[in-house]
């Protein structure tokens, strides 16, 4: 029997030709939109002290340039408290040079978004686009940052923005404000991120003019870049019209311990059991916490699959079917840190759960099999966050803001590979000692008491 074999036509030839040339060409990638991740970080003080860091990455495609200000909501007082959701709601409304309207055009033609977020220590500025359009668009960053100009009728068509900032809040957050207040209590890194409710119609611009005045200073202030070279931000550093000094004062970090309940009704309890964690200043102790915070578990780390063999999820495994979520956190700040578990459970199923979460905590050692997990685990998050520039030029400004320095993503690397089990239990046994806080919201009928949990 004969078999009949077709020779190949010329299309086939042809694209078998194409193919193998596109296959040759594509050897060389082409770097991703972020740059590599394999870069140094650049840092100078000013004369007029303020501190200026670069990540001068020239394959990236995207710049990201960021002022900082370290006069976040731990410096607010009794009467000014919720200013700095103000002056975030604020930021892209009229300044000395230009009006909310040509701010806004302005940036829109250039595609450069402006964003402003604030957190317990620092306000930040952010300006983002192609490097092009970012060096036309710093005018209006400078101008938002430094020279605003509160006008009254602007100040009060912001409040139906924070009215909405306030109600969206999610339980979560809710939660973990209240368990920062339970541990610092009511000043410092105890003031709440939103603005109170009652404060919502007295919102006053002298209280808005005299933040700006004591903290909005060149020792208090940094510029972080990504995607741009150091002497651009030196240069710009160099034309920002700021006061040298400004006020020092800062209510000290201390870890008091406490509870809070906040009873709400419904179905559902929220609740956060947190410790003492570690602050920027001790790098040995901060990475430590962070192999931690994954050993323990943050919830599923495999996009869209449920495999987690952290304590925690076993927890939420052994759990009742109505228990929703389960998860560590880890909160970092210049002279403290806040440590903990949050948890979200029908309130019915609260008191077998919550002791064990507590336990948990208290262990004062991990397994070796979750200390190498967590310590590949916490690898991941850092190198995933370097290559998204958005947050890593948030991180280098905290870096920056507490130690006068940053750590560019191989030294973050290196540094966690330098970190032993035995670490890992000493910090474990720091939180195991320390002052407990918890805070719960929702209903709260079934949720045990912090000296309950204690005996």
């Amino acid at each position: 029997m004969r078999i009949m074999t077709a020779s190949p036509s010329l299309f086939t030839k042809i694209c078998v030709r194409k193919f193998s040339s596109n296959w040759k060409q594509t050897k060389h990638i082409d770097p991703p939109v972020a740059g590599y991740p394999d870069y140094a970080v650049k840092v100078k003080s000013l004369p007029n002290k303020i501190i200026v860091a670069a990540v001068d990455n020239n394959c990236s495609l995207i710049s990201r340039v960021s002022i900082v200000f370290r006069a976040g909501t731990r410096y607010e007082t009794y009467n000014t408290r919720g200013v700095t959701q103000c002056l975030k709601v604020a930021a892209g409304c009229a300044t000395k040079n230009y009006s909310r309207f040509a701010i806004m055009r302005n940036l829109q033609e250039l595609c450069t978004p402006l964003t402003c977020s604030v957190g317990r220590e620092v306000i930040s500025y952010t300006l983002e686009g192609k490097s092009s359009s970012v060096d036309q668009a710093l005018d209006y960053l400078v101008d938002v940052a430094s020279n605003a100009v509160f006008k009254r009728w602007e100040v009060i068509e912001n409040i139906p923005r924070l009215k909405i900032e306030l109600e969206s809040r999610t339980p979560q957050q809710f939660v973990v404000d209240l368990v920062h207040q339970a541990a610092y209590r009511s000043s410092g890194l105890g003031n709440s991120i939103y603005i109170p409710k009652h404060k919502l119609d007295h919102v006053e611009v002298e209280h808005l003019e005299q933040h700006v005045s004591n903290y909005f200073v060149g020792a208090n202030c940094a510029i972080v870049g990504a995607g741009v070279n150091i002497k651009e931000l030196i240069s710009l550093g160099e034309c920002i019209n700021l006061e040298k000094n400004g006020c020092e004062e800062k209510c000290p970090a201390i870890m008091h311990g406490g509870e809070i309940r906040s009873d709400k009704g419904g179905c559902v309890a929220y609740v956060a059991i947190a410790g003492e964690g570690a602050s920027w200043r001790n790098p040995k102790e901060l990475f430590s916490f962070a192999i931690l915070h994954r050993a323990l578990g943050s919830g599923t780390y495999i996009t869209h699959t449920s495999e987690n063999k952290s304590p925690l999820a076993k927890i939420l495994r052994s759990a009742p079917a109505y228990l929703n979520s389960i998860t560590a956190f880890n909160y970092n700040y210049s002279d403290s840190g806040l440590f903990g578990v949050l948890l979200t459970a029908n309130y019915s199923d609260i008191p077998c759960v919550i002791g064990s979460v507590y336990k948990t905590l208290r262990q004062g050692k991990i397994s070796a099999e979750d200390f190498e997990r967590g310590k590949q685990q916490a690898k991941v998050s850092f190198l995933l966050s370097a290559e998204s520039g958005h947050s890593y030029v948030g991180d280098i400004a905290t870096q920056v803001m507490s130690n006068g320095c940053a750590y560019s993503p191989c030294m973050i690397t290196e540094a966690l590979d330098c970190i032993t089990i035995k670490d890992v239990n000493e910090a474990a046994e720091k939180l195991m000692n320390g002052k407990f806080s918890i805070a719960s919201a929702g209903r709260l009928d079934n949720v045990p008491r912090l000296s309950d949990l204690c005996v």
